[in-house]
């Protein structure tokens, strides 16, 4: 019986997954984790959250291999990164190292595949 949590998923959700199922198909060595950052909740739930040290802007996906990192924020259609996002996007540019948002499926199965290929 499938899951009545299906009807929730929105079309990023299904586009993240799709990019997680290449990545850990593909390149099962790449060490690949979601920040769970977004979603609604409690009073209580933000304090702790914040005083755990989560941070806003942290990208959907993060990517380690072989001494590099990358970090996805992923998009559907015309939408674009927060200011927080592209400022997280920006600081791990700024340790040297890769960061990308996009909408365009293709563009970031390319991306990762000469990201890992480097």
């Amino acid at each position: 019986m499938p899951s009545p949590f299906y009807k929730w998923l929105t079309r990023e959700d299904y586009f993240h997954r799709a990019i997680t199922d290449y990545v850990s198909l593909q390149y099962p060595k790449v060490l690949m984790w979601h920040t769970p950052n977004e979603g609604k909740r409690s009073p209580f739930e933000r304090f702790k959250a914040s005083f755990l040290g989560m941070k806003g802007g942290v990208s959907d996906l993060c990517l380690i291999y072989d001494g590099k990192f990358l970090a996805i924020e992923l998009k559907v259609d015309k939408n674009k990164p927060t200011t927080k996002q592209a400022a997280f996007l920006e600081a791990v540019k700024g340790h040297k190292f890769d960061a990308i948002w996009s909408a365009d499926h293709d563009f970031i199965i390319n991306y990762i595949d000469k990201w890992v290929a480097k």
